[in-house]
């Protein structure tokens, strides 16, 4: 009879081989969708990293063309307070001119005046 009590499973046995397929079953469906979740996970993050690149070289791009643009800009601007100025000097320039002819004409007026004055003396 011992030979009997050995062959025999016993109940907690019995329960491990009926469980164990089950929970390996549950256990590699919950290690695949971890898995695929990682993967998601990685795409994504994959794809935003992507993106974020993209959105830094377009930022960088648009520094450079703001950049250029307020050089350009500036240039416009010193050459506006360069004409205002050449503009100024030119017409500090007409009025001496028309003061000197004016000064001129007087004195040209006077010569004459003292010209006439000393023939008719």
């Amino acid at each position: 009879m011992p030979t009997t009590l050995a062959l025999t499973p016993s109940p907690d046995t019995v329960l491990a081989t009926i469980i164990t397929p089950l929970i390996a079953i549950h256990m590699a469906v919950m290690t695949f969708y971890i898995k695929s979740l990682r993967q998601q996970h990685q795409s994504n993050f994959d794809d935003v990293t992507r993106r974020i690149e993209r959105v830094a070289k377009n930022v960088e791009s648009l520094s450079r063309r703001i950049a250029d643009h307020e050089r350009h800009f500036t240039a416009k601007e010193d050459w506006l307070r360069e004409s205002m100025l050449a503009r100024q000097n030119i017409e500090q320039l007409t009025r001496t001119i028309a003061h000197l002819d004016a000064v001129q004409s007087v004195t040209s007026h006077t010569n004459d005046t003292t010209a006439n004055q000393e023939h008719h003396a």
